[in-house]
């Protein structure tokens, strides 16, 4: 599974690196940015995003799936690509 190290500062520590999961990236981005698509998902290293967002259902996460149109990275207008977004409800959306 891969790791991405995102750059945080701290006035008192100066800068840390943390390592994230996909999985841990993929949620912090639902949670933060509301929703993502495929494709968004593959441009920051995700190459199997569909298998990630499988396994956070598993871990107890709701995520919806919807079908939108949207760009694809190579530019050319794609009909039906998947935007996943943490459910309204979800019990573990708000907490993890």
């Amino acid at each position: 599974m891969k790791l991405f190290k995102l750059r945080k500062e701290s006035e008192l520590t100066g800068p840390q690196m943390k390592l994230f999961t996909q999985a841990e990236l993929v949620r912090a981005i639902l949670q933060h940015k509301g929703t993502a698509t495929t494709e968004e998902l593959r441009r920051l290293g995700i190459d199997a995003p569909g298998a990630v967002i499988s396994q956070l259902r598993k871990d107890g996460f709701d995520i919806e799936t919807r079908l939108v149109k949207a760009k694809s990275s190579t530019g050319h207008i794609r009909r039906r690509i998947a935007e996943y977004s943490l459910a309204e409800n979800s019990s573990k959306g708000g907490t993890q």
